[in-house]
């Protein structure tokens, strides 16, 4: 189910970029800035609609993928 970035809060959007950001980076030679890039870019792709939210009822979480990776689930 997509779960549009306009009607989460500020901070659980954060929270949501930023967990999909870190995950799988295990390189702690990253800083803040470029931690920061990341979550910027990602931010402009949900507001360009090149990217959605998706909460899995199953697994009761939610991911950010490409919107053209979620229209070929639906």
């Amino acid at each position: 189910m997509e779960i549009p970035y306009t009607e989460i809060s500020k901070e659980a959007l954060r929270g949501i970029i930023e967990q999909f950001v870190t995950r799988d980076d295990n390189d702690s030679s990253h800083t803040l800035v470029n931690l920061e890039d990341k979550i910027k870019e990602v931010h402009n792709m949900l507001k360009s609609s090149k990217a959605v939210i998706v909460y899995d009822q199953l697994d009761k979480s939610c991911n950010i993928i490409l919107k053209e990776d979620y229209l070929k689930e639906i």
